[in-house]
């Protein structure tokens, strides 16, 4: 199934847009979701083996190494070489193979159960349903065997929710893809997968789809090139208005009759000033000097 709607009124997934086909209810953008349930074998996922063995493994290396740092500190480097030459270290191995034939068979007791899946506007969610649920599987799921009689029989069979994982968008400090597996790895901080999330073949396109658009934009994550988003186009900028031009200056109003022959006059007295008694022109500049 592609990413879908959830209609509140329906109570069901409907197929994506802004109305309900079946009751017309409005679907806002944040209905949208991807869903899926598939079934799982903790002892056949190797994620469930991590889990436990990213502890394990660092604390065993942990103490096998005050071991030997107390026995030196004790002894020196004589004790050291005696200790390892007297079957430390297949006496450790030992030991780690038998704590893994233990976790192999934990997991094998724990049964078959359900993954239901949600991806919504929130963040991921999985929800573990333990299928034909007894007091024994209960016990090594570290859950009380008397939830055996709360089952509830469903279309696979009796069926038991028995954990319920989440992260929010917000809370992902780190995204890694597991193709090979279809399986998202969320981290939370970046060093520490908090969740796997596993997808059939039909829900990993839309799953990172639907993660593209809620932190493929991001910076403070270190995300995957599948889950990168392009940034968005930039909105064009409006154009600048042109210059508008000067405003032109008023044209002179042509003059009067009183005001024509008051000019003419003042013009036939600067002519006759620029003659001298004896009729000869002088120089004007000397004119202006004098003035």
């Amino acid at each position: 199934m592609a990413i879908t709607s959830y209609c509140k009124k329906c109570g069901q997934d409907v197929p994506r847009g802004e109305v309900c086909p079946y009751c017309g209810g409005k679907l806002p953008k944040s209905s949208a979701r991807v869903v899926w349930c598939m079934e799982h074998s903790p002892v056949r996922d190797w994620m469930c083996w991590n889990t436990v063995l990213r502890i394990m493994a660092p604390a065993m290396g942990a103490v096998l190494a005050m071991i030997l740092l107390l026995e030196g500190l004790a002894g020196g480097w004589i004790a050291v070489e005696a200790l390892l030459s007297q079957g430390l270290l297949w006496t450790w191995g030992t030991l780690c193979l038998s704590a893994l034939a233990i976790l192999w068979m934990v997991l094998l007791g724990q049964g078959d159960d359900l993954l239901d899946c949600v991806v919504d506007h929130k963040g991921v969610h999985i929800t573990t349903y333990l299928l034909d649920p007894t007091p024994l599987r209960l016990v090594l799921r570290l859950r009380s065997p008397a939830l055996a009689g709360q089952a509830v029989a469903g279309a696979a069979g009796n069926v038991l929710p028995v954990q319920t994982r989440d992260i929010a968008w917000k809370d992902i400090s780190r995204v890694q893809l597991w193709p090979e597996k279809t399986t998202v790895l969320l981290y939370a901080p970046n060093w520490w997968m908090r969740l796997a999330v596993p997808c059939s073949a039909f829900q990993y396109e839309d799953v990172l789809e639907f993660m593209r658009d809620k932190v493929g934009r991001r910076k403070d994550l270190l995300l995957p090139e599948d889950v990168k988003a392009p940034p968005k186009p930039r909105k064009p900028r409006p154009a600048a208005k042109p210059a508008e031009p000067p405003a032109a200056e008023a044209p002179c109003a042509p003059l009067n009759e009183q005001e024509t022959d008051a000019m003419r006059a003042l013009l036939e007295e600067m002519r006759e000033a620029s003659f001298a008694p004896d009729g000869s022109v002088q120089d004007q500049r000397e004119d202006v000097t004098n003035i």
